[in-house]
């Protein structure tokens, strides 16, 4: 199957075989899990970008599952470098050749692929043909890519077997360890049932212990020699086992271009910073300390106790230590000759010889092994040319138990020289009586050899490194430092509490006697703290207190090599001088000054601690957003808290005061993103030094017409201890810890008008005048409670009547509770009946508007009365009935009899065209 990611979409180009094929699995075997490897056995290739990855797994041939050569089930998984699963198959017991995992995979990424095989039942192990190669681009195999640290197989990949000696195969492995040194590691006839192949830099290890056990075991299920073999574990792959390394074996010589993190070049051993340091003054007992810079391997310290400058003689000591990683290690003597006497503190000449040699350990394990008839060959590369090809066992543990075995061994031991493996060594048949008995019987008492056996052999670098430290003279030193578990990089607050600890260590070779510090407080610390004289303890001697000077003096008294002892004490800060504890502690023999750190040194022999006494304030302010707000609109204000001092500001608490006659649902917000109701403090606000927070208040501002303020106040109700009191801009006036601020409401204009006028200009005696009033509210306000009220002159008129807007007409002339909504008006007409006359008349008419609200502006009048500016006047003119007197009196000539006939004839006429003007009014 083909997965993206890491791999390419498409199958690699088609195989070009070389001449000498790269090994793509161990010849005539097949791949399982193994009970050693905990039913898993991993398998990994390094591929590079472009290149090809080819994994073929599947079972030898179908049927039950408990058949030679069958599956017993399982599965298989190819795994990219990032953990992409690229196939994956599950194997039922006794599937078929048909049935199989893996692929062809070009990867798009330079990595390690990963193919596991995995038992269902370690006692049924699937048991899967196997072939894992790596091909460039052009399809040539690429050799030394392909390696596992622990191979579960067993042997016989065909699907049947002329002879018992078919089964058998003969390979070699290339092992790498992880310090560089490279084994070649041959076997020849080999046969395992249910085997497993391993190298670790430690064998089989006794539980409980990381140490190499140098001993063949039994497998941990066998019960062979009262079950000893439980005592035991095959250390690749556990956990537990310090310094365990386990070893890269490779189905070929490593490909020169691997990386180090796979295959790390070998660089010959060195040793390090050797050093010896007494444990006391008392003794010569102590560590020998150094660093393995290089590799791994057994240390041996030479202690040459009696000065004479060689390490061999009778009182000399001879220490061993496997040391299973580089890096630091550390060796003890308990400061006696090999005779058990104690070494004079005295004597000189006193030195320590370590070597490291059995470098790069390695340790090749055949797990359950059924024949191994030609034996293994190890071949060393590197870590020096002696005994290249040496080989050490010891098989002693089975010397009570292998009385009813099928077969054995040339030697139960190499000896203490090893032996030479080059040809094959330490090997054995499945039968040596040539009766074909099988050799896997399993019960622990029959079988071959190797049945449920784990056979160690190891070998090891023949180079090595030797480094020489002497034992120095006693030399007592005395190392005082000063500490506080405040920070100093924290300002401080009046108020707060900081301890400090002085602590002294004897680090020399020798015990120090009479050890005696100053604390110089007075130098520093009481100008901004004082003294908690309760607080003061020493953990030996005693401690007191200069009243004249406020200093501290501590009389340790003497201190063994390696002790230490300390005296601690608080002061408490006022903040009342420099704004600055610089406190400084010195051995009694050294002058003061003050130190760059709390550690002395032999230059100073004082340690110092600095602190900043800090600013804590807190800065007020509240202002208006707005000049102004509207009735039923909105009104906001601001409340600014500045940390205007030198410390954060911590849980700090602003309280809003808003007034709620005109000011309805106030919120804040509460710092932290929402909103709350102003009426809740704010709380847990966390202002950095030179940070401030804003705070915003709003509300509705009530429904009304009259002018109102809307205050507004805000206090810090809680800070951090020691802070000074805030600064309050904008202080109240009725409390200057308040901070105030207010918006004036306008009122809501209210402005009346008042208009009268006539609807005709004249009317002729006995008609109707008629004259309209305009009443209208142009504010923002509604009026309520209007009275108008209509004077007419009756004098000439009589039946006067007033109707609103079309309504009905009513004699009453003054219309009470008259409501107007903002920006309307209302219309009234006043009519009346003029008198029957001859002569010309004025008819006036004036209206008033009175009860106006409280707030409104001067009713705007138009059309004033001429006599009285808040009545609105209008007339109507009624003209003379006939116009002859008027024109006689124009001519000016004598009224004679044709006059007067004359007369009256015109007036005659004059009345005709009165009664058609009257006619003509009435019926229009």
């Amino acid at each position: 199957m083909l997965v993206g990611g890491l791999l390419g979409g498409g199958l690699a180009p088609p195989r070009a075989y070389a001449a000498d094929a790269a090994h793509t699995t161990i010849e005539n075997t097949l791949l399982q899990g193994g009970s050693t490897n905990a039913g898993v056995t991993t398998v990994s290739a390094w591929v590079q970008k472009g290149e090809t990855l080819r994994v073929d797994l599947h079972p030898l041939k179908g049927g039950s599952g408990a058949g030679e050569g069958e599956t017993g089930g399982g599965s298989a998984r190819v795994t990219a470098p990032d953990g992409t699963v690229l196939d994956e198959q599950d194997f039922a017991a006794g599937a078929a050749p048909s049935v199989s995992a893996g692929g062809t995979f070009v990867a798009t990424e330079t990595g390690v692929f990963e193919i596991q095989v995995s038992d269902d039942d370690v006692t049924a192990p699937v048991n899967l043909a196997w072939s894992i190669g790596v091909e460039d681009a052009r399809g040539a195999a690429l050799a030394g890519r392909v390696w596992s640290t622990s191979y579960a197989i067993q042997s016989g990949a065909k699907e049947s077997y002329a002879t018992p000696e078919e089964r058998r195969s003969s390979f070699t492995l290339h092992a790498v360890t992880e310090t560089g040194a490279r084994y070649e590691l041959g076997l020849r006839g080999y046969d395992g049932v249910a085997s497993t192949l391993q190298a670790t830099n430690k064998g089989n290890v006794r539980v409980g212990s990381s140490d190499p056990s140098y001993l063949s075991v039994p497998m941990p299920q066998s019960i062979e020699a009262d079950g000893i073999g439980a005592q035991y574990v095959q250390a690749s792959g556990r956990s537990g086992i310090d310094g365990l390394q386990t070893y890269k074996l490779f189905l070929d010589p490593p490909s020169p271009d691997l990386p180090e993190s796979i295959a790390p070049a070998y660089r010959a051993p060195t040793i390090e910073a050797l050093a010896f340091r007494r444990s006391s003054a008392s003794s010569d007992a102590g560590v020998v300390t150094g660093v393995l810079g290089t590799q791994p391997g057994t240390l041996v310290v030479d202690v040459d106790t009696d000065g004479d400058g060689s390490y061999d003689g009778e009182l000399d000591v001879h220490l061993t230590r496997i040391a299973g990683t580089t890096g630091p290690f550390s060796v003890d003597w308990d400061g006696r000759d090999a005779q058990g006497r104690a070494v004079d503190v005295a004597d000189a000449g006193v030195s320590f010889r370590t070597s490291v040699g059995r470098t790069n350990e390695f340790h090749f394990t055949r797990v359950d092994a059924e024949s191994s008839t030609g034996g293994v060959s190890v071949v060393r590369s590197t870590g020096g040319g002696d005994g290249s090809s040496t080989v050490h066992w010891d098989d002693s543990l089975f010397a009570d138990s292998n009385a009813e075995r099928y077969s054995s061994t040339a030697a139960a031991t190499s000896g203490a020289s090893g032996a030479d493996s080059s040809g094959g060594i330490h090997r054995w048949e499945g039968d040596d009586s040539g009766q074909g008995r099988a050799p896997n019987e399993n019960d622990s008492v029959h079988g071959s050899y190797g049945d449920l056996r784990a056979i160690d052999d190891w070998a090891f670098g023949s180079d090595g490194a030797v480094a020489v430290a002497r034992l120095d003279p006693l030399a007592p030193h005395m190392t005082i430092a000063k500490s506080s578990s405040v920070d100093s990089a924290t300002p401080l607050l009046p108020g707060v509490r900081v301890p400090y600890r002085v602590t002294l260590t004897s680090d020399g070779s020798g015990d120090y006697s009479d050890a005696v510090v100053i604390d110089y407080l007075d130098e520093g610390v009481l100008d901004d703290a004082d003294l908690d004289a309760d607080s003061l303890w020493t953990s030996q001697g005693a401690a007191s207190v200069d009243p004249a000077t406020g200093r501290l003096s501590w009389s340790a008294g003497g201190l063994a090599v390696g002790a230490t002892a300390e005296m601690t004490f608080d002061v408490v800060v006022t903040g009342a001088g420099d704004d600055a504890l610089v406190n400084t502690a010195c051995l009694a023999d050294a002058p003061f000054a003050h130190a760059e750190s709390g550690t002395g040194t032999d230059a100073t022999g004082c340690a110092t601690v600095r602190h900043v006494v800090g600013d804590g304030s807190l800065l007020l302010r509240k202002t208006a957003t707005q000049p102004s707000a509207e009735h039923g609109g909105t009104a906001g204000f601001d409340i600014v808290v500045a940390n205007t001092g030198s410390i954060d500001a911590t849980d700090v608490t602003v309280t809003d005061v808003p007034t709620l006659d005109h000011l309805i649902e106030p919120s804040i917000e509460d710092g932290a993103g929402g909103t709350q109701p102003a009426v809740e403090p704010v709380t847990g606000l966390d202002i950095p030094a030179g940070g401030q927070v804003s705070l915003h208040v709003s509300g509705r501002v009530a429904d009304g017409y009259e002018a109102v303020t809307l205050p507004n106040r805000a206090s810090i109700t809680h800070q951090p201890e020691g802070f000074d009191p805030p600064t309050i801009e904008n202080a109240c006036a009725d409390d200057a810890s308040f901070s105030c601020a207010e918006i004036p409401v306008p009122p809501v204009e209210g402005r009346l008008s008042l208009e009268k006028t006539a609807l005709d200009e004249s009317v002729d005696h006995g008609g109707r005048a008629g004259f309209r009033i305009v009443v209208a509210n142009e504010g923002a306000r509604p009026a309520e409670g209007l009275t108008l009220t209509d004077v007419p002159e009756l004098t000439h008129l009589s039946d006067v009547t007033i109707s609103q807007d079309g309504g009905p007409a009513s004699s009453d002339l003054s219309i009470e509770d008259l409501t107007l909504a903002a920006d309307s008006s209302t219309m009234f007409t006043v009519t009346g009946r003029v008198a029957d006359g001859v002569d010309a008349w004025i008819i006036p008419n004036r209206a008033r508007l009175t009860d106006v609200p409280e707030g409104f502006e001067p009713t705007t009048v138009r059309h004033p009365c001429a006599d009285d500016g808040g009545a609105s006047c209008a007339q109507v003119v009624v003209p003379p009935v006939g116009l002859l007197p008027t024109v006689l009196a124009s001519t000016g000539a004598a009224a004679g009899p044709l006059a007067a006939a004359a007369g009256v004839l015109l007036l005659a006429g004059g009345a005709l065209r009165a009664l058609r003007r009257r006619h003509s009014t009435r019926t229009s």
